[in-house]
C-alpha cells in the first residue's frame, strides 16, 4: 500500500525535487530503487 500512499500524495518529480533540495543522498538512493523496481515489476 506505501506505493499508492506515495502516488496519490505526490508526484515521482515532487518527491524527486525535493530530495536534492533537502540534499538527502541515502533518501535519492532509495527512491531510485523503489522506482527501478516498480517499472521492472510491470
Amino acid at each position: 500500500m506505501d506505493f499508492f500512499d506515495e502516488m496519490f500524495n505526490k508526484t515521482p518529480k515532487e518527491k524527486f525535487i525535493e530530495i536534492i533540495q533537502n540534499g538527502n543522498l541515502g533518501a535519492l538512493e532509495k527512491v531510485f530503487e523503489e522506482f527501478f523496481a516498480d517499472h521492472i515489476a510491470m
